[in-house]
């Protein structure tokens, strides 16, 4: 039975969040001179992070002790220096050092997982990445798949340079350089790895009571490459004996090539081909590659923080109860106070030998309502600015309670606005950005201000940017430089609108979806387990997964708004995604969507032309109250398990 996700608010857990404050002085020159003076200290604090002993000590300190008190502290102990503006920099490196730390920890559970599982590995050494990898190690971990797919690629890449300074001469074949050149293999070897890939994968689902629908799927693919190993099998022996500076790129054109050959041209044969051409290439490489593994230290392949000089100066950090190069009128709690009833506050900006400047930092009404809440002042964070302006940046960084930050305003105008009738449980279907963007389950869809966000973003995407495309590739043609620089300025300037509208549309979402909660009355919020990437998708499934709310946190901050609201606790669902869109919620029936019955299809058992968005919420909504109630439900139990690795001993004895 399908366990359920179900979020509920713990009132205990700090939050901690960033806001831009406004910095005055009395004139542009005195401003100047101010934006002058934390321009040095930037300077300075940036030579304190690029050096070299400091980072080793940050490094070790953070993996003795990840919880230490006082970091900046004992970091100036060891390397003996400590100006004023070392308290930033020692804070800033030893929080990124626990972030290096870290994510050697998680490289050296990737090395410990794929010494276990050969053919992941292969996988991983030969392509850069391993499709199984990713998804099992981000349920272990509980963090998002993106997040593991950027640690195997970026090791992927780190571990190649070290593996030939370090072991060239020793294991490696002059002729062996990974992801590029493999080892050669003959047509017969390659014949014979797709006969026992596909012997081997009998022989594991022989073992299974029954077959999920993706393992069917995948032996019927397995079975087509047997079919026509004589039309296939060239194809995959010069993929691999010819250099390709893209493997896991060109894995997917062999792919398309073999399917149209065989005509099967609606199937996608990359995970099979993956399997044969690691049967293919593995009694020439498992052994070098599991030597080397073992041979590599995670920290050797994982570079340390602040290696690589960034352009740009990185913010000052004024930690709280120390004494800094900018003047403050006390610690955290002084501020604080002063915030709270006044609004502001003066930052001193002095320099050795000459008068000082002061500023006036101004708090938006925003923030000093969440400081009224309970909210406290952390830290203070200063940046330079750039000409012409040469304005300082200050940010404050609030700590508190989740309830401290929650604003009502504009969630009590939108309850105004909508007119529903009560329902305890409400399921959202979350589209792309257009009129479905939200559909729920009591009937309502956008209001006003969602459906002209979406109208601005649609036209920007679907005229505005094909447009100047064009004019860039006829400048390009023409050779006009100043009109080819004029419109990547202008497509530059749309994109930033675009992403400026999403960002906007995502902070209305979560008010109008708490809205929603408030005017129903509902109890159980019930939402997709949206955990998908749209890397490697096309077409309107990459545009949707690109452009939805998918955030948990948007949804848990609308729960939280309606809770502060109603009183009583709401609580969210997380239900899987599976068949939502394709069943009749009504009768049970099935729907076929294709591009122009998108938004609505003809159920195939009662004949009803049905709005998808509305059924898949209204299904969406079922699932979660069933789940709730420990329910199994008739739309999970064609759920599949996807395709699952074979042990190292089946891999070594077919190979």
């Amino acid at each position: 039975m399908d366990s359920v996700q179900v979020i509920k608010h713990k009132e205990k857990e700090e939050c901690i969040r960033t806001y831009s404050l406004a910095l005055k002085f009395k004139d542009q020159t005195q401003r100047k001179i101010a934006n002058r003076r934390i321009r040095e200290l930037e300077n300075r604090q940036s030579q304190l992070l690029h050096d070299t002993f400091a980072q080793q000590v940050s490094r070790d300190l953070a993996r003795k002790n990840p919880l230490c008190s006082f970091p900046a502290t004992k970091i100036q102990k060891q390397t003996k220096k400590s100006p004023n503006i070392s308290f930033s920099a020692y804070s800033i490196l030893f929080a990124n050092s626990k972030v290096s730390i870290d994510k050697e920890k998680k490289v050296s559970k990737l090395f410990d997982f794929l010494l276990v599982n050969p053919q992941q590995a292969l996988e991983w050494v030969i392509l850069g990445r391993s499709p199984f990898t990713e998804y099992f190690l981000s349920e272990k971990w509980k963090v998002n798949y993106v997040y593991v797919l950027n640690l195997l690629t970026s090791t992927r890449r780190q571990i190649d340079s070290f593996w030939k300074k370090k072991f060239s001469r020793k294991y490696l074949d002059e002729n062996l350089e990974f992801n590029g050149s493999l080892p050669c293999v003959s047509q017969k070897e390659v014949e014979q790895s797709i006969q026992d890939s596909y012997t081997t994968k009998i022989e594991e689902f022989a073992k299974m009571n029954k077959l999920t629908r993706n393992q069917t799927d995948f032996l019927e693919k397995l079975q087509l490459l047997v079919q026509n190993v004589a039309t296939v099998a060239p194809y995959i022996t010069s993929w691999i004996n010819i250099p390709q500076s893209a493997r896991w790129k060109s894995l997917k054109i062999l792919g398309r090539k073999i399917a149209v050959l065989i005509n099967e041209s609606d199937k996608k044969l990359n995970s099979v081909l993956r399997l044969v051409i690691v049967f293919a290439l593995f009694p020439y490489l498992w052994e070098t590659v599991s030597q080397l593994i073992r041979l590599t230290k995670p920290e050797s392949v994982v570079s340390s923080p602040f290696e690589k000089r960034k352009k740009k100066n990185i913010s000052i950090k004024l930690v709280m109860k120390y004494e800094y190069d900018v003047v403050r009128p006390g610690n955290s709690e002084t501020m604080t106070k002063l915030a709270k009833k006044d609004g502001y506050f003066s930052l001193g900006f002095p320099s050795k030998g000459k008068p000082r400047v002061n500023g006036l930092l101004l708090f938006p009404k925003k923030v000093v309502e969440y400081l009224n809440n309970g909210a406290k002042i952390k830290i203070l964070q200063i940046k330079s600015g750039n000409a012409p302006s040469y304005k300082p940046k200050v940010s404050v960084v609030l700590a508190g309670n989740s309830h401290m930050f929650l604003s009502t305003k504009l969630t009590k105008r939108f309850v105004k606005q909508i007119k529903c009738s009560n329902s305890e449980v409400i399921g959202l279907d979350v589209n792309r950005v257009g009129v479905n963007m939200l559909a729920f389950s009591n009937g309502l869809y956008l209001n006003k201000i969602l459906k002209l966000l979406s109208k601005r973003y649609l036209l920007l995407t679907n005229k505005e940017i094909p447009r100047i495309c064009k004019a860039l590739t006829i400048r390009s043609k023409q050779r006009d430089d100043i009109g080819y620089f004029k419109a990547k300025g202008e497509l530059n300037r749309i994109y930033t609108r675009r992403a400026n509208i999403i960002k906007e549309a995502r902070k209305i979402i979560t008010h109008y979806i708490a809205a929603v909660i408030v005017k129903s009355k509902c109890k159980l919020f019930c939402v997709e387990d949206i955990k998908k990437s749209p890397r490697g998708k096309r077409g309107a499934l990459a545009k949707a997964i690109y452009n939805m709310p998918y955030k948990i946190s948007i949804f848990e901050k609308a729960t939280q708004i309606a809770t502060h609201i109603l009183v009583y606790e709401v609580t969210i669902v997380y239900v899987n995604p599976r068949n939502t869109s394709k069943i009749h919620n009504n009768c049970g029936g099935t729907m076929q969507r294709t591009l122009k019955s998108y938004d609505y299809a003809v159920c195939d058992k009662c004949g009803i032309r049905i709005n998808t968005h509305l059924n898949a919420a209204r299904n969406i909504a079922t699932k979660g109250e069933q789940k709730s109630k420990n329910i199994k439900l008739p739309l999970d139990a064609a759920k599949g398990t996807g395709n699952k690795i074979p042990s190292s001993k089946s891999t070594a004895s077919a190979s």
